[in-house]
């Protein structure tokens, strides 16, 4: 009885939230913000699999699911082999999910938040139960790519800039000189695109080669040798 009571309380608060949402939500939303990797917590009643569940499920920009798994309190544990989920512009999301145990999931009620990264899905199963699920996306890790990635200077003294690109705005990165005669004189840290100030000290030996590490990336420096 307690377990029904706490379906039918999460029901109550997943009608709320449709509702907010429909009433609240002024963007407009499309196929593409499906797209990612979504962990994947639900909690069941009836049928033969009735309990909770976790898992995580891949969507690409048309909605079609690419990939995914799951395992239940039961013991179950089956993969997502396909279906899609369709999204229409107020945010309201409908579709199926296909398993390599025989399950349908299909869902006639669901709906993303406003910052897009929360699905919460009312859905049923070919086997009896009725699901409660709730998709949380996934960020990807970050990726940093440097324009340029090396330079070649003569024997006197220089300066230079690299522009850093990582793969997201909200992507964080540092600047590290791995030699004592490159010296980094501003931006050896950052948030989203970003430049690196540099100065490379006069050479009177032979030529030589340093690096600078930025976001994981390596910079190279070639300086020739002083010449006589």
């Amino acid at each position: 009885m307690i377990y029904n009571r706490r379906i039918i309380c999460s029901s109550i608060l997943f009608a709320l939230f449709i509702l907010s949402g429909s009433l609240c939500f002024a963007q407009t939303f499309t196929t593409s913000d499906l797209s990612g990797t979504w962990y994947v917590f639900g909690v069941s009643s009836g049928g033969n699999y009735a309990g909770t569940s976790k898992g995580t499920m891949v969507l690409n920009s048309s909605g079609s699911i690419t990939g995914g798994s799951y395992t239940t309190s039961a013991g179950t544990s089956a993969s997502i082999t396909g279906g899609s989920f369709a999204i229409n512009s107020n945010g309201v999301i409908q579709g199926a999910a296909y398993t390599n145990i025989g399950i349908t999931i299909s869902s006639t009620s669901g709906k993303i938040n406003s910052s897009k990264d929360v699905i919460s899905l009312v859905d049923s199963t070919n086997a009896g139960e009725y699901d409660l699920l709730v998709l949380i996306k996934s960020n990807p890790p970050c990726t940093y790519s440097l324009a340029p990635t090396n330079y070649e200077y003569s024997a006197a003294s220089n300066s230079g800039t690299i522009t850093v690109t990582p793969s997201s705005s909200s992507c964080t990165w540092t600047a590290t000189g791995n030699v004592s005669w490159v010296t980094i004189t501003s931006g050896s840290s950052g948030t989203g695109t970003g430049t690196v100030a540099y100065s490379v000290a006069a050479n009177s030996g032979a030529a030589r080669t340093g690096t600078m590490t930025i976001g994981g990336q390596t910079f190279t420096v070639t300086q020739s040798g002083w010449t006589y």
